[in-house]
């Protein structure tokens, strides 16, 4: 089976052959290691900070305790015409990664490596020469995992690169136009989508760097995704969904879609949605809306099925086009379209209201220091948190139907199983309901038991 191009519509003039942008390289200016600008003498640093990669080929550094104020701005890159596709960290190695792209005279795809600690650029690397997309770093520092790139159909590998030298050391077949990629937060994992119509994630052992795993196909072409701390749920944008999908990473079953209300999408095309993440805490997912007057992200309360819209969000933009947030959950980031100089606002989530901005970027995540030694470092994905804590059991509802009782769970829980016992007395024994088919609608598992059943009682149990 050949794999073909979806025509997804990605908002701003990002900076692709394919987009009829003329990018330049300057004459005479190779890509060089830099040394940061740091001030001689300045303190220790000491706090959270956010990281902000710009296309320019600076970051830029942001006190979060201090009104997001600037703090300064380091020189990774000096090639004109860069495409900033990614960022990520490791506080085990103290290390920043910056995936970009140059695509004149050729198309390039590097990764820079920059010390933490003293800004100094540590290598600047071609990882692919047709370009590199949104990568990762195992916590540990010892591992990179580069996608190919979205804009090339010639390749479906995916790059395992040592986090320390940038050498590549072996390759994963993954699909077409290779993309989004976020590490698990215990290092365990990797899932990587991609643009092409294949239309599900993959997820990768980083033991074996293997596949041990695929979703099943969403509605449409993936968009950004976000999982919760356990590897066991994502929240996905699906081009054509105006809202967001979502599955179990166990099972790979796509449970339901919730969409956006509120708000209409006014067109043309399919809704390309773009942004999406949960908080930390993994009590609401954040979507950015799309469309022209849309300058919205909408809140849905995900602790229960079905999710609940429960917040609109107004930032300065149509067409926000990222989100992320800040380790403890006290803010969110949004940015504005890619490519056209808008800027990513800073939302304090609990109230919802817009506090202030950092100058345009989508690439940016948290990096904590204290007394110069980075302690903990964010990510550049809307990731759950929620690594430690067991998740409260899955609740079985009761309800009426024409023939009987119509039972309902979770669909995150597809894998329990309803028991029956018509006595409770100790020890009571339970035996599996297995004549009742079940069956997975709008996020919920729905089992019916007809009036001629025998009276007793049901619970929900995992295997």
């Amino acid at each position: 089976m050949g794999w073909l191009k979806v025509v997804a519509r990605r908002r701003g003039p990002k900076k692709q052959p394919n987009r009829n942008r003329t990018l330049l390289l300057a004459r005479g200016l190779g890509l060089m290691l830099i040394v940061g600008t740091a001030i001689p003498g300045r303190a220790a640093m000491d706090g959270q900070f956010i990281y902000a990669a710009q296309d320019d080929g600076t970051i830029h550094v942001y006190d979060i305790n201090h009104s997001h104020s600037p703090v300064k701005t380091n020189r990774v890159f000096t090639a004109s015409g860069g495409d900033i596709r990614g960022v990520c960290a490791s506080a085990a190695t103290q290390r920043f990664y910056v995936m970009y792209n140059v695509y004149t005279p050729t198309t390039n795809g590097y990764v820079a490596c920059v010390d933490l600690t003293s800004d100094q650029v540590l290598w600047n690397k071609v990882e692919r020469p047709l370009g590199v997309d949104r990568g990762v770093v195992t916590p540990d520092g010892k591992t990179l995992y580069i996608p190919g790139y979205e804009g090339d159909l010639t390749g479906s590998n995916a790059l395992v690169v040592d986090g320390l030298t940038g050498d590549v050391t072996t390759q994963i077949m993954i699909a077409p136009l290779t993309h989004d990629t976020i590490c698990s937060l215990d290092g365990t994992q990797v899932f990587m989508s991609n643009k092409s119509t294949d239309q599900r994630i993959r997820i990768i052992s980083t033991a074996s760097n293997q596949v041990i795993r695929t979703t099943s196909k969403f509605n449409n072409t993936v968009q950004p995704f976000a999982i919760n701390g356990r590897n066991t749920f994502v929240i996905v944008d699906v081009v054509g969904t105006y809202g967001f999908q979502y599955a179990d990473l166990a099972t790979g079953k796509i449970l339901g879609s919730a969409l956006f209300t509120g708000t209409t999408y006014p067109g043309p095309g399919l809704a390309p949605q773009h942004g999406i993440g949960m908080t930390p805490n993994e009590h609401e997912a954040w979507a950015c809306d799309n469309g022209t007057g849309n300058h919205y992200v909408h809140v849905f309360d995900i602790t229960s099925l079905p999710f609940v819209q429960t917040q609109l969000i107004t930032v300065s933009h149509d067409d926000p086009d990222w989100l992320t947030f800040s380790i403890d959950g006290r803010y969110g980031y949004v940015a504005g379209r890619k490519g056209y100089g808008e800027i990513t606002d800073i939302i304090d989530t609990s109230t919802y209201a817009r506090v202030g901005s950092l100058a345009p970027s989508e690439d940016l995540l948290e990096v904590d220091f204290s007394n110069g030694t980075v302690t903990q470092t964010g990510d550049q994905f809307g990731v759950g948190r929620l690594t430690n804590s067991a998740p409260e059991p899955p609740g079985l509802s009761l309800g009426s139907s024409s023939n009987g009782l119509a039972m309902s769970w979770p669909g995150w829980a597809s894998d329990y199983n309803v028991s029956f016992t018509t006595n409770l007395a100790s020890p009571a024994v339970w035996a599996a309901v297995t004549n009742n088919p079940v069956s997975i609608t709008n996020g919920l598992c729905s089992m019916a038991v007809s009036n001629s059943s025998t009276l007793g009682f049901y619970r929900l149990n995992k295997p």
